[in-house]
């Protein structure tokens, strides 16, 4: 009875510690995540984004999401070290949660882990099989396959392909395993297939099918497989790991965003990211004239004129300056019909060919300009010049092609449209254009000979009947004569 009584003591008091600490978990909540040491991060953009994020946690710090967003900024900006502790401690309060191992797994991966990696990898795939998740599944496959597993990293790539599909990348990547295991013949069975080499992944598939077919000894196969071949492993580039690669918080990066969203001309993302850049650093030379360009784009020429201005103030002779001025002007004259800004831009485009006659962004102020004047004949001849310097550029060609359409000037303007039909023969005008100056200029054999070159089905199908009835009208009067 002694040893009974004894027992169930300890079992009440087990029970009452568990209890205790049960309570005391809900009362306080989930430990406080990790923090970078004073001093370790110093950049503005990336210390605003911490300190946002540790607020969002402690408003709901039972939440899983603000938590492992934490830890992926963290991750994303190289902050290793914390990083891994924040996973860690996220994957202890949320252990079936397959997000956190598979990130932790790629950051363990990064720091040159491969086995442990690896094994974190397995969790974040037996986490994610009761969610139907096949990610973790498909960079398992990878890390085997890139460790010299093929026979393990196949199993795992097979499953991924049958809850995603026939992606690319992982079809290349099941390709390989095929090569590795010693099976060349069925990796270009299985590319073939599937098709492979028309996707985009093609060169990088001939460099695999290059690599099967010299393992299997077929040279002529595999020297054509190598001339449209790109060793480049393609990356996988999923949902998961983008959202990673988003979370880039720093000054370089914020400044890569802006350039690379007006070179894509997304003009309203452009003017965000400029506004988040300025509660960080004083406006610069560059990412005022990216504002006026911004601005300039989303139909506010004035706003945009009055910062280059201010920025030709400083430097009154910069070309670059005053051809953005002069786009604003331009802008300002077809927006608001006022002629007088037009007059103004081709007085300052005039100036910068005197300097410079080479100038290929002057010259196209000069033919917008006159142009918009109404001076089609000396808006041609400016084409004709810029054309003669800068032989490699076609994009004046291609507006002294829209003008000669516009004026019906065929005749005068052979020496431009047939470079420009030579160059780019698919272009819908410039082959009828050509066709309609042989006929004026009584060549309808030369005519006849480009008409017969027009199938394409882009090409201006009212402007080639047009040539067509000009040649057949041409030919009737020789016949007549």
């Amino acid at each position: 009875m002694r040893k009974y009584e004894w027992f169930r003591w300890l079992m009440m008091l087990v029970l009452a510690v568990i209890a205790v600490y049960y309570f005391l978990f809900k009362t306080q909540g989930p430990p406080p995540p990790p923090v970078p040491p004073s001093g370790l991060v110093t950049d503005p953009i990336l210390v605003a984004a911490i300190n946002t994020q540790l607020g969002r946690i402690a408003d709901a710090p039972q939440k899983f999401e603000p938590r492992l967003r934490l830890c992926m900024i963290y991750d994303a900006n190289d902050l290793d070290s914390i990083a891994e502790t924040c996973y860690e401690q996220q994957s202890k309060l949320l252990e079936k949660e397959p997000r956190t191992w598979y990130q932790l797994s790629l950051l363990q991966e990064r720091m040159g882990r491969t086995a442990e990696a690896i094994e974190t990898m397995r969790t974040a795939v037996s986490n994610a099989q009761a969610n139907n998740v096949a990610l973790p599944e498909w960079q398992l496959g990878r890390m085997l396959l890139e460790s010299g597993r093929p026979d393990e990293a196949l199993i795992h790539l097979k499953q991924a392909q049958d809850k995603l599909g026939n992606q690319p990348v992982l079809m290349s990547a099941i390709m390989r395993t095929f090569i590795e295991q010693g099976q060349p013949e069925k990796s270009i069975v299985f590319a073939d297939e599937n098709k492979l080499t028309e996707t985009p992944l093609g060169p990088y598939v001939n460099h695999l099918l290059a690599k099967a077919h010299g393992d299997l000894g077929n040279t002529r196969e595999q020297e054509a497989a190598l001339a449209m071949a790109d060793n480049r492993t393609p990356a996988m580039n999923d949902t998961w790991s983008l959202e990673l690669m988003r979370m880039r918080y720093d000054l370089p990066s914020l400044k890569m965003r802006i350039t690379a969203a007006t070179r894509q001309k997304q003009w309203e993302s452009g003017i965000r990211l400029l506004d988040e850049l300025e509660k960080f650093q004083k406006p610069t030379r560059e990412t005022k004239l990216q504002r006026a360009a911004c601005l300039l784009q989303l139909g506010s020429p004035e706003e945009s004129q009055v910062i280059i201005n201010g920025l030709l103030e400083e430097s009154p002779d910069d070309p670059s300056l005053i051809i953005a001025l002069a786009n604003t002007q331009l802008d300002i004259a077809e927006r608001r019909q006022k002629l007088s800004e037009a007059e103004q831009a081709l007085k300052a485009s005039e100036k910068l060919l005197e300097d410079d006659d080479t100038n290929l962004n002057a010259y196209i102020v000069n033919i917008r300009s006159l142009a918009m004047l109404d001076r089609p004949i000396e808006a041609i001849n400016s084409c004709r010049a810029a054309w003669r310097m800068n032989p490699d550029q076609p994009t004046t060609v291609l507006m002294a092609c829209k003008l000669i359409q516009q004026e019906k000037l065929w005749k005068e303007n052979e020496d431009l449209l047939r470079p420009m039909f030579q160059r780019m023969p698919q272009h819908p005008t410039a082959g009828p254009m050509l066709a309609l100056s042989l006929v004026e200029n009584g060549r309808a054999e030369e005519a006849s000979l480009v008409l017969d070159e027009l199938k394409h089905p882009n090409l201006d199908a009212q402007l080639i009947s047009q040539a067509r009835a000009a040649l057949a009208a041409a030919e009737s009067t020789s016949i007549q004569e």
